[in-house]
């Protein structure tokens, strides 16, 4: 059986948030759950595998501030996605779901 760390999770999540956020507007793909709460179900939930695998090592605040800061840039990369655009309305609605 394969044992993976929440570390290798927090790095599989992070991708996984990447390749999504960036996806052209065609390849989008919703769950039921609004936006806002799907983005927040997504970041709360990385926040916190990061937090269980990097523990006192990093501390909970810079987590969430990297976090924060990823939000931010794929928010910014939405620029080079076909038929996406950045919206600081999504950014903040992330910011507040933290």
């Amino acid at each position: 059986m394969l044992r993976h760390s929440p570390r290798d999770t927090f790095a599989a999540l992070r991708r996984a948030l990447i390749d999504l956020s960036l996806l052209p507007v065609l390849e989008m793909v919703r769950m039921s759950l609004t936006a806002p709460l799907e983005h927040f179900v997504a970041y709360a939930g990385a926040a916190a595998i990061a937090m269980a695998g990097y523990g006192s090592s990093r501390g909970g605040m810079r987590i969430m501030a990297c976090c924060w800061l990823l939000a931010g840039i794929l928010e910014y990369l939405r620029h080079f996605s076909p038929g996406r655009h950045p919206s600081i309305a999504d950014f903040a609605a992330r910011r507040s779901e933290r």
